[in-house]
């Protein structure tokens, strides 16, 4: 067989005897389930901003917090529901990422709860 690469240490190198023998641990599929399914709900987060008129190429935190402002006060907003959608996604997210977390052997893979000013802040620097 292949010799054993000798830079991987033993925690990873179980875990590619076991992707090797298909035979990955639940916690592993379930945080690649988590991470896909973020970078959906980030990328419906950045659309609704977009639909809702806010800026592109704004560079400096403080312009992006002072537009995310204004786009949050705005009527098309406010009507749109996007904000209660969004929270209502974020905590059955987190409720999946706290069984992640219980499963998942180190911190070191541990998934961080997500927060709705922060998803906000993260599609308004992703413009």
């Amino acid at each position: 067989g292949t010799p054993l690469n000798r830079d991987i240490d033993n925690y990873d190198m179980s875990l590619k005897i076991l992707g090797n023998a298909n035979m990955v641990p639940a916690w592993i599929e379930t945080g690649k389930e988590l991470r896909r399914d973020i970078r959906d709900l980030r990328a419906k987060t950045q659309a609704a901003l977009k639909k809702a008129g806010a800026p592109t190429g704004i560079s400096d935190a403080k312009g992006r917090a002072e537009a995310l402002a204004q786009i949050r006060q705005s009527e098309e907003w406010k009507q749109s529901n996007y904000e209660l959608e969004l929270q209502q996604s974020i905590e059955a997210f987190n409720k999946r990422i706290i069984s992640h977390n219980t499963q998942a052997p180190s911190p070191s893979v541990h998934l961080v709860p997500l927060r709705l000013d922060s998803e906000l802040r993260i599609g308004m620097m992703n413009m």
